[in-house]
């Protein structure tokens, strides 16, 4: 006979003695088990008798008493009553609306927590599922069905220091933005364009709604709300310029998403695409649209409000920054009967709000206005807007083409950015027509040669260009804290260009920012913006210039000795002289002339 130990090559002596510590291991475990068993039974006589657990401490001795783990108790209290075991308490999210069904003082005196709710149940964990007065406090209570779910109490305690301390951070932020915006919230009491009117206002509700008025107070055009890591952060960008107002955490992130996501009509579920809507509020009875955009990122979505507001477009063009001359010429080629007017400027530099303060003036029953935008931030009765979806081969040349076959009298092109998009608009304002776009150039002359790159014949461009204009936006000064600089300080208009001899022309005119500011512009010492332009109305000398193929420099050297051009930087220092804005603000948006 085979000696089944020989292949192996294990002693028979071995195998018995490790037979014999099996043996015993399965014994210990069952005498383990058993031993749970009783003393589980004992402790939930024990606990009907004491009418629910009043705090951890009484959870703990009991169970320090039997000699057991509070993961093996509570999960045979779980088999014997057929209960689920959360294990992982503080992997879960609980929404706000849940959590608030059971009030925080309840939830730690009997160590339970509201997990979810469907329909008419609510789940609730429990560290102790047989206190069955308390399953019925709680159906009064909340008016649902109890579904109990058992969990360690050390993990019920953690999940406290999660959910409700996020509650009280949340609460005393609230608190502290109605005590800064006291006097101003009932002035700007929001109605929601949605289906939430009937909502009962929340801590997260009025945190979103707070976080509206403050940035509508601050003349926020833009609300960031940003995903890190460990953090959760909120900026405002006031006067073009970004500013962090809260630093909250992580953990709260999800639920200030989700409610901005469920007014603006976003899918709540869709974390993985950008999403793109739009969003409105009535404020003080004036409305107020904003942009929605979400993205997902590494850390979490990141939300980005665009506050548009309509009332900015019905703002004479000489209130936004234009100087007289400047309207003037502005307004008398807005009223020519063809041509093409030319904007010019980075992202963000108030291209759209001239372009649209002159065709509000224009907006009238006997002119058909007609606009390609891509997106279409500001909607206007009276003039007819396309929103240009190059999925759908609905480009600014197609739609052009569209426009010219309805009888247009005025074109607004959001961007000419191609050849093809250039010489439709070109055609069109040779053929009786007033075409408006937008050119991403630095400067007006810049304008004329990167036409000519897309391939724009050079007769085109000097012939049917009406007026370029190009534009920037100057932060201006606090008047309420703004602080006369000191005639030393006036040799630095030598480095912006002043010639020396011009310098005494500034002396008791420039003025500088308070360090710190004051409570009017926030701390910042900056309240506002204004716009400085330079307009290069297409002489014949700059004509010639283009026929002639000059460079950029030479054809704004042209423009200043010939026809008198007003640089940015000279625009900029007309500001300057008059106290609105800083040396140091026109050195950061402008650049020399030559």
């Amino acid at each position: 006979m085979r000696d089944p130990f020989k292949k192996n090559k294990i002693q028979k002596s071995e195998f018995v003695s490790n037979k014999s510590h099996h043996l015993q291991v399965i014994k210990s475990k069952d005498s383990h088990l058993a031993k749970v068993d009783e003393i589980t039974d004992n402790l939930i006589n024990s606990l009907k008798d004491q009418k629910g657990i009043k705090n951890l401490e009484m959870m703990k001795t009991l169970l320090e008493k039997s000699g057991i783990s509070e993961l093996d108790f509570v999960t045979k209290l779980a088999e014997k009553y057929g209960l689920d075991v959360i294990k992982e308490l503080n992997q879960y999210k609980i929404p706000e609306d849940v959590l608030k069904l059971i009030p925080e003082k309840i939830c730690r005196r009997n160590l339970i927590l509201p997990l979810s709710k469907i329909d008419t149940t609510l789940v609730v964990v429990f560290a102790n599922p047989v206190d069955f007065n308390l399953k019925d406090n709680l159906l009064l209570m909340t008016g649902c069905q109890i579904q109990p779910v058992v969990a360690t109490p050390t993990s019920i305690k953690e999940a406290f220091n999660k959910f409700f301390d996020k509650q009280e951070i949340m609460d005393n932020l609230v608190h502290d933005m109605s005590l800064d915006l006291f006097g101003f919230e009932d002035e700007l009491a929001i109605d929601l364009d949605s289906e939430e009117k009937g909502v009962e206002e929340n801590v997260v509700i009025k945190f979103v709604n707070l976080m509206f008025y403050d940035a509508i107070r601050l003349k926020a055009s833009d609300i960031h709300l940003e995903s890190y890591e460990k953090v959760f952060r909120i900026r405002y960008r006031v006067d073009g310029m970004l500013y962090e107002k809260h630093t909250l955490s992580k953990e709260m992130s999800s639920s200030i998403i989700s409610r901005i996501k469920v007014m603006s009509g976003m899918d709540i579920s869709e974390k993985r695409k950008p999403q793109d809507t739009r969003l409105k509020v009535i404020v003080n009875k004036k409305e107020l649209n904003m942009r929605v955009n979400s993205t997902p990122t590494v850390n979490g979505e990141k939300i980005v409000l665009r506050i548009l507001d309509n009332s900015a477009l019905e703002v004479d063009v000489s209130k936004l920054g234009m100087l007289d001359f400047q309207s003037k010429l502005f307004y008398k080629h807005l009223k020519s009967p063809q041509g093409l007017i030319l904007m010019t400027g980075p992202t963000g530099s108030g291209k759209t709000t001239t372009i649209y303060s002159g065709l509000m003036r224009l907006n009238n029953p006997q002119t058909n206005i007609s606009t390609a935008e891509d997106p279409v931030e500001f909607r206007i009765h009276g003039i007819n807007q396309v929103q240009i979806n190059p999925k759908a081969n609905l480009t600014f040349a197609s739609a052009l083409r569209a426009f010219l076959r309805q009888d247009p009298d005025v074109i607004l092109v959001g961007e000419i950015r191609d050849f093809e998009t250039a010489e439709i608009a070109y055609k069109a304002s040779a053929t009786g027509h007033l075409v408006l776009s937008t050119v991403h150039t630095n400067d007006t002359a810049s304008t004329v040669t990167r036409l000519l790159s897309m391939g724009i014949p050079s007769y085109n461009v000097a012939d049917s260009t009406s007026l370029i204009i190009s534009q920037r936006l100057l932060r201006t000064l606090c008047d309420a804290c703004k602080i006369l600089a000191p005639d030393s300080y006036l040799n630095n208009l030598i480095d912006v260009g002043v010639p020396p001899e011009e310098i005494k022309d500034y002396r008791g005119k420039i003025y500088l920012r308070q360090e710190g500011g004051c409570g009017n512009c926030g701390n910042l010492g900056l309240k506002g913006r204004v716009a400085v332009y330079e307009m290069m109305e297409l002489s014949k000398s700059i004509k010639f210039g283009i026929f002639e193929k000059m460079s950029p420099l030479e054809i704004k050297r042209v423009a200043i000795e010939k026809d008198n051009l007003l640089t940015l930087r000279k625009a900029a220092l007309l500001k300057v002289k008059q106290g609105l804005t800083s040396i140091e603000e026109i050195m950061r948006v402008t650049v020399s002339d030559m």
